[in-house]
């Protein structure tokens, strides 16, 4: 067997690798997604919304539904990462020339391989759910009683002056 079959063969069960395991990661994905939905509080306790709505539960079920959709999204980056790189194996032609400008910020990407503009993607996909924040706070307002405010403030924020406070007179 000569060195240019032995690489080929590499590159051959390389990229079906990186296929076999794009697809394994959507269907973990897709598990994932349908485990963790149907283990919820809710669903396993079989009461209906109307005797479990309070403030703090629904801001514990929004919290609990935004980080099971996060760590989805990162599944299903995870795959599109062995995509790209199962193109970038397969060595696919072609050039993706991509250009942003924002205010006094400009970022060009010229002649980048489809293989690695799918990593690429997929890295932006994991480090944007990996890093986001996911806070919540629930605030009293005298004309309508409790509210819930997603995405202001963090957990500390449940302390201040403005927010529901706990019942002093409670054990």
């Amino acid at each position: 067997m000569s060195t240019s079959d032995r690489a080929s063969n590499f590159l051959a069960w390389g990229y079906k690798a990186a296929i076999a395991l794009a697809f394994l990661s959507l269907s973990l994905s897709a598990l994932y997604l349908f485990y963790f939905s149907s283990m919820s509080p809710l669903a396993i306790s079989g009461q209906s919304m109307a005797t479990i709505v309070s403030p703090e539960n629904m801001v514990a079920f929004s919290a609990e539904r935004k980080m099971l959709l996060l760590s989805t999204a990162i599944f299903i980056a995870m795959s599109m990462l062995f995509v790209g790189f199962g193109l970038f194996l397969l060595q696919a032609q072609g050039s993706v020339d991509v250009a942003m400008e924002k205010a006094t910020t400009k970022v060009s990407i010229a002649r980048l391989s489809p293989g690695l503009f799918v990593i690429l993607c997929a890295t932006i996909i994991v480090i944007v759910c990996a890093t986001h924040d996911i806070s919540y706070t629930q605030r009293m307002s005298s004309a309508t009683g409790p509210t819930i405010h997603h995405g202001i403030g963090t957990a500390d924020d449940l302390l201040d002056t403005n927010s529901v406070s706990p019942d002093p007179t409670a054990p």
